[in-house]
């Protein structure tokens, strides 16, 4: 989150020469919150948090929202709806991704238990 304040805290001409594929996409936007998002939803998976996925989209993009009015205070800046709707996109994705890999650990681990139990019972 830090990452992102500081980036969308920049002049606009400043982002455009520094990060230069960002000029003509909004790639920034997507792997920005795409990381946030995964990362976010991993935290909530290992506190036990109920319907982590749902809490860490919407937190995610919520953040998108305010960054994109913080922006409105910085020259060179604007909010933009394309760059909320990539927030969400890259939000989105992240906490798909990290929902898929929890499941994928968790089928692992059961077949993996189921294994033991098997190898138990035969002795």
């Amino acid at each position: 989150m830090i990452g992102i304040y500081y980036l969308s805290s920049q002049p606009g001409e400043w982002i455009v020469k520094t990060i230069s594929f960002t000029a003509k996409h909004d790639w920034g936007h997507l792997v920005a919150y795409f990381a946030l998002g995964a990362a976010i939803c991993w935290g909530l998976l290992q506190w036990g948090i109920p319907a982590p996925w749902k809490t860490a989209f919407y937190f995610t993009w919520l953040y998108g929202l305010t960054d994109e009015l913080h922006q409105l205070r910085i020259p060179g800046r604007d909010f933009e709806f394309t760059d909320l709707l990539a927030d969400g996109i890259g939000a989105l994705v992240g906490v798909l991704f990290v929902k898929s890999l929890s499941h994928r650990l968790k089928a692992k681990e059961k077949s993996a238990a189921q294994t033991k139990d098997d190898r138990k019972a035969k002795q």
